[in-house]
């Protein structure tokens, strides 16, 4: 049986699916827009039901121009990072995704860089804040 490859992106302005044939080399894709939410001063948000039904959306359709359904290997998925989804105890998004983007804990941020010092923060994390 022929195998397949899938890919998923999740980006700041679309979703993007990728079906891809390792023996041919050959690929059909599919995207769907997303659209940044900004409700108030310094918000970068994404709607989870949105990136959701991006991604069914771009699957369903891809896997149904290929004719492939059933034949995926594999599946590799890539979205903007670092990020933030409350989630309650079964899983449900309580909010929308908080992207790298959103700047409303800039005081905060501020803050603990200048009680702790960036080289800090960096060697102990491994991130810049």
């Amino acid at each position: 049986m022929k195998r397949y490859l899938l890919g998923i992106d999740v980006g700041t302005s679309a979703v993007k699916c990728v079906v891809y044939d390792p023996d041919t080399g050959k690929n059909k894709s599919s995207s769907r827009p997303l659209s940044m939410e900004s409700p108030s001063e310094g918000c970068a948000e994404l709607s989870c039901d949105k990136i959701w039904a991006n991604i069914i959306s771009c699957v369903s359709e891809i896997l149904s121009n290929a004719q492939i359904a059933g034949s995926v290997a594999a599946i590799g998925v890539d979205s903007l990072c670092p990020s933030l989804i409350a989630m309650d105890a079964s899983g449900a998004p309580l909010t929308n995704v908080i992207t790298f983007m959103d700047t409303r804990s800039k005081g905060e941020a501020d803050s603990i860089r200048s009680a702790i010092g960036g080289d800090d923060i960096f060697r102990i994390t491994g991130n810049r804040m």
